[in-house]
């Protein structure tokens, strides 16, 4: 009787652990959609309109790598470490300046 209860409360913590790391990605996807201020309001149950905001100026940036080409495993290793110096960079600036990145796709 005692083991089994000792077994019913490992897999409770271990599903506790489990829903911990689900809920974390599951955050993490949300904020890679929305800003966190906005999912935040959404979850305290405010109307989406009221999420809504008016700024006095901002900026857009739109960013399109081209020229990059590998006819190599070399030339692909050296074009996936400069990309990622690049993207690097951009979620450094993002973090810096607390700015919101919105990924689209390819028009």
């Amino acid at each position: 009787m005692f083991d089994k209860a000792e077994q019913r409360a490992s897999e409770l913590e271990t599903n506790l652990s489990l829903l911990e790391v689900w809920k974390k990605r599951g955050d993490d996807l949300l904020y890679s959609m929305i800003p966190k201020p906005v999912a935040e309001k959404l979850r305290a149950g405010n109307s989406p309109l009221s999420t809504c905001q008016t700024f006095d100026s901002v900026s857009v940036m739109f960013c399109e790598l081209v020229g990059f080409n590998s006819s190599t495993v070399e030339d692909a290793m050296e074009l996936v470490s400069t990309m990622n110096a690049v993207f690097s960079c951009f979620d450094s600036l993002m973090d810096t300046f607390n700015l919101y990145k919105v990924n689209l796709p390819d028009l």
